[in-house]
């Protein structure tokens, strides 16, 4: 499976602008994700650089507003809501 990421990207940016809300970011804790890259043969090398990638992408996602912040589901993997439903509840309360 292969993914746009330079087109969705572009679709994004040429949407209408993001309004200026609360945000939360709730990103996947690097560690865990990298480990597991090896069960589809991808070096630890190269998941590193792709999960730092991802991150920074998160951390850029989260600034769309100026209210916005970024989390690190430490513990956790792609599926943050399975892995750490704890955060997921925890910052929906704070938006509440």
């Amino acid at each position: 499976m292969g993914y746009s990421w330079d087109i969705d990207s572009n679709e994004i940016k040429s949407s209408c602008k993001f309004p200026n809300i609360q945000l939360i970011v709730i990103t996947r804790d690097n560690n865990v994700a990298e480990r597991g890259w090896g069960k589809d043969n991808i070096s630890e090398k190269e998941a590193i650089l792709y999960e730092n990638e991802w991150h920074k992408l998160q951390v850029e996602l989260s600034k769309l507003s100026s209210k916005g912040k970024s989390i690190i589901a430490k513990n956790s993997d792609h599926e943050v809501y399975l892995d750490r439903p704890d955060i997921i509840i925890h910052n929906l309360k704070t938006l509440i």
